[in-house]
């Protein structure tokens, strides 16, 4: 392999760590906060078969948050804490009115979050 070759392989190779990192600092904490809220009530609505609030909840994110592989990913990953917390807990399912009201609170702070302070 050649001097060029191997450059070019280790850039490869950093390259998507470098720009994952830069990613990840382009948002502020509330905004991960406000995806990271969402995905766990989405791991109840999931648990508990609330699909018009999983519904809602997946096109307010796609609505209001940037289309970034890493936000995906912490909403899932917040969305699989918050499942399995209601089944490893044993957790009844909230009441679908306070539900509603939650997932209401949540989706407007992630909107607000993400209008008021762009990466």
């Amino acid at each position: 392999m050649t001097m060029r070759h191997t450059k070019i392989l280790a850039l490869a190779l950093v390259l998507p760590g470098i720009l994952f990192a830069m990613n990840a600092r382009a948002f502020t904490p509330e905004q991960h906060a406000a995806v990271i809220s969402l995905g766990e009530l989405n791991g109840v609505a999931l648990q508990c078969g609330y699909t018009a609030d999983m519904r809602r909840m997946k096109k307010a994110l796609v609505d209001a948050v940037p289309k970034v592989s890493q936000l995906g990913e912490l909403f899932e990953d917040a969305t699989r804490q918050g499942f399995l917390d209601m089944v490893q807990k044993n957790l009844p399912c909230p009441n679908l009115a306070p539900f509603h009201n939650d997932v209401d609170g949540a989706i407007a702070t992630l909107r607000d979050t993400f209008r008021q302070s762009k990466p």
